[in-house]
């Protein structure tokens, strides 16, 4: 396995409908073999990002948000014990980098950065400040986390130019919680040259609404968001005709719908 990004995620497999765990026989290579088995039998395919990756251990870390009810990837969490199995599908070293699944790729010349995220992309966010943290000329950051309770807002690496603003739900609704969110990034000061200048942006939208930053080494702003689809859908509202920071700064990324299974 290889890292090619701080935000890079890898797919879990875990037990099908029927509860059954997921075994390949020898020889076989596992995502064939998946994707030869009809969709009762095939087990329950998630995405998670790698927290942290150690290649000279073997080890890596996923941070699993623990959901009530029946969530497959929370169920195994709770569960899981040392020696259990679980099937992994990753990006192996030499994979072709511009689809080894990840999304962060600020300019080169970035100063300023803004990053959004719900409990979902909280652990792709947290490992996008590790690995800002070693530059010796660090970003501005403004990082704003919606998280369910006080007790999810996780340590993290600091300097004085990264200001995290957590927005903790408790039992506020996810309208109110929303309505917060766009409050706090409406009164952001943002840098002049990440302002469209010209022709009025579109709002076209995708049934996954995952559009991604285009931007030149010159360019100094970059952001990037990411959590449930109607929070990332009110943001992407709000920075693209509210603000008119040009489109091609921002990568938006509905990690989950509310009241349904991603994949």
């Amino acid at each position: 396995m290889a890292l090619y990004g701080p935000d890079q995620w890898i797919k879990l497999l875990f037990d099908n409908l029927t509860g059954e765990r997921f075994a390949v026989p020898e020889k076989i290579d596992g995502y064939r073999y998946y994707q030869s088995l009809s969709k009762t039998n095939r087990p329950r395919l998630r995405s998670y990002t790698l927290r942290e990756f150690r290649p000279l251990q073997d080890e890596f870390d996923v941070d699993f948000v623990l959901h009530s009810g029946s969530n497959c990837a929370s169920l195994w969490a709770l569960e899981a014990a040392v020696g259990d199995q679980i099937y992994i599908r990753c990006h192996c070293a030499g994979s072709n980098r511009a689809r080894a699944g990840f999304v962060w790729s600020p300019p080169k010349q970035v100063k300023q950065l803004l990053l959004v995220a719900d409990e979902t992309a909280l652990p792709a966010a947290l490992s996008i400040i590790d690995s800002l943290s070693k530059q010796s000329e660090k970003p501005l950051i403004n990082a704003y986390f919606c998280v369910p309770n006080a007790s999810d807002c996780l340590l993290s690496t600091t300097w004085p130019q990264l200001h995290i603003h957590w927005l903790v739900r408790d039992d506020k609704n996810t309208t109110e919680l929303n309505t917060q969110m766009l409050a706090a990034l409406d009164s952001l000061v943002l840098p002049i040259s990440a302002l469209k200048q010209h022709s009025q942006q579109s709002l076209d939208t995708t049934d996954k609404l995952w559009q991604l930053a285009n931007s030149d080494t010159e360019d100094i702003f970059y952001a990037w968001v990411a959590g449930e689809r109607a929070m990332v859908e009110g943001l992407r509202r709000l920075l693209l005709t509210t603000k008119q920071i040009d489109k091609k700064l921002i990568s938006f990324m509905a990690y989950w719908r509310r009241g349904r299974a991603a994949q």
